[in-house]
């Protein structure tokens, strides 16, 4: 066959007709049964005669960017490979600065540069167990048994440890200070099934109900970054999973008892020496279910989804680590979410509704939500329509650094890709969708601040746009570690300026310190002066505006 294949290429005159037969060539396998990977570990028929057969038709690529008819919000799509998706709803997939997203794609790792759209692959091959260092641009992950990290930009890569058991359970976690990973494995698990788990990047799926009840040996660990050193702790056959370190607190995990959530009490915390063992939500009835639990941003609170009981009652439900008080935000059925996420300011929520196999099927939406909570509800507004998503593939919603976009994982055109949409409404959705009118992107005037941008800035706003105070001083008897610690408390107060005022003192400070009780001007000049300076210098950290009389103030001339 192949010295037929080559007498016939021989024998074609021009160059343009060698490249055609050569295409063909490529394209047909004559050997019976040839197959091709699909880049998922799955194989599929290799395309036969692609060429000869132009009335087949193939997929369409999908959008790159349009305006969603029912909600008037844009959507980009980020990757260009099909296959390609973001990570789950709580591994950190951004960098600290927020200008790369890191995805998953059927050839390995990829970057995706959130302002140029460039996407640059980092990693070939299958990984497993991703996340993004909080502080340094470092990608950790598990590839054939061994931990390894990657920097976003140079590509250098460096083996942390070969532990081919951490790949039996949940993980990685980074901490707060990208100095320790953690997550939860199968204790004793024989070679080959490590080896099988390693190689497909997750254990096998099971069914929740045996695997509980299976009580299968597992721990907690933590590897030391720097020295590869691997701790275990925490030696438990209830099922470890959905392990995070908190945002915050370099030491405190948060982990799950996985399972039928009706029958466990999910959500634990500990310290990384094994102490502090901690439940954060205690069942109070028959069938309440918690779970796909997540820390606030500032490491404060842990939220998850409560329903009380199952299908029935829906929350978005919270507990501040520090005092233990419980928040609780009702929730229509229509709007649950698979899982939600929080804006990195706190404001918002998100959520990616669920399927018509869902726990709140059939009345659940399938849709991108956005949740503003206000007075013990989440408000919502619709923001991607999902009819024709599978939910089998979970879309995994997260914001993006700046608060902008919300970026999720999609079938909804056929192979999965990653998309953001929008914060901002962009144009009006249409009034009637019987009638297929697609309403017409339209531009917000010009300066026009969106409504959801200017409800976030209103619960955090800007430096410069908080309110001022005037600040009284006696005279000038002030110092500057007490200029400080003021300033300090009145910026953690929410004030963003003070104007320097000050005032005759009723009694004497100190009648060895002139400058201290006599009000006449002349004396006052020189230390008021230095005093306003010190207040107007920056102090570390709180960034507050301090405005002062330069000369002499007239409240003090002549007294």
């Amino acid at each position: 066959m192949r010295r037929r294949i080559r007498l016939s290429l021989s024998a074609l005159g021009s160059t343009r007709s060698r490249v055609i037969a050569l295409l063909c060539v490529a394209l047909i396998d004559p050997r019976p049964g040839a197959r091709s990977s699909n880049g998922d570990g799955t194989a599929a028929p290799r395309a036969r005669h692609a060429l000869l057969a132009p009335d087949v038709q193939q997929p369409s690529e999908p959008p790159s960017d349009w305006i969603d008819a029912a909600t008037g919000h844009r959507v980009i799509r980020l990757s260009r490979d099909p296959g390609t998706a973001s990570l789950y709803f709580h591994q950190n997939g951004y960098t600290a600065s927020g200008d790369k997203l890191v995805v998953t794609t059927r050839q390995g790792l990829a970057a995706i540069d959130l302002q140029t759209r460039r996407i640059d692959p980092i990693i070939d091959g299958r990984t497993s167990h991703v996340v993004v260092g909080r502080k340094s641009r470092v990608v950790f992950y598990i590839k054939g048994g061994t931990v390894y990290e990657t920097h976003i930009d140079t590509h250098a890569t460096r083996s942390i440890v070969s532990a081919p058991e951490l790949s039996s359970g949940s993980g990685l976690t980074v901490n707060a200070d990208d100095t320790l990973l953690a997550g939860s494995y199968v204790e004793g698990v024989d070679a080959a099934a490590r080896d099988a788990a390693g190689a497909r990047g997750a254990p096998p799926r099971v069914d929740l109900e045996a695997r509980w009840a299976a009580r299968l040996p597992m721990s907690l660990y933590t590897i030391d970054i720097k020295s590869g050193a691997v701790t275990r702790f925490h030696h438990s056959t209830d099922w470890l999973n959905h392990v995070q370190f908190s945002p915050t607190d370099p030491a405190l995990l948060m982990f799950c008892h996985e399972g039928p959530w009706h029958k466990v009490d999910r959500i634990w915390t500990i310290r990384t020496d094994g102490t502090g063992l901690r439940k954060i939500h205690s069942r109070t009835m028959e069938m309440e279910i918690a779970g796909h639990e997540f820390f606030s941003h500032d490491g404060r609170t842990i939220w998850y989804d409560l329903q009380t009981p199952k299908s029935r009652v829906f929350w978005l439900a919270g507990v501040v680590l520090a005092s233990g008080q419980a928040i609780r935000y009702k929730l229509a059925q229509e709007e649950w979410s698979v899982h939600f996420n929080q804006s990195l300011d706190g404001a918002l929520f998100a959520g990616d509704g669920g399927g018509p196999r869902s726990v709140a099927a059939p009345r659940n939406g399938q849709w991108i939500y956005l949740f503003t909570p206000a007075d013990g509800a989440l408000h919502a507004e619709k923001l991607v329509n999902l009819a024709k998503h599978d939910y089998r593939l979970e879309p995994n919603v997260t914001f993006t650094p700046d608060g902008k976009w919300i970026v999720f994982r999609s079938n909804m055109h056929g192979p999965t890709h990653v998309y953001a949409v929008e914060v901002a409404r962009t144009a009006s959705p249409a009034s009637d969708a019987a009638t297929g009118a697609v309403p017409q992107a339209v531009p917000a005037p010009a300066g026009a601040i969106p409504v959801a941008e200017l409800a976030r800035e209103f619960r955090s706003p800007p430096d410069d746009s908080r309110i001022k105070m005037r600040w009284w001083w006696f005279g000038s008897a002030v110092t500057k570690p007490e200029l400080e610690r003021e300033l300090r408390l009145m910026k953690d107060g929410g004030i963003g300026g003070v104007e320097v005022q000050p005032v005759h003192p009723l009694s004497l400070d100190d009648p060895a310190a002139p400058s201290f009780h006599r009000y006449d001007c002349r004396s006052m000049r020189v230390p008021w002066a230095a005093a306003a300076a010190a207040a107007r210098r920056p102090v570390p950290r709180p960034s507050i505006s301090v405005m002062s009389q330069r000369r002499c103030p007239s409240t003090l001339r002549g007294a």
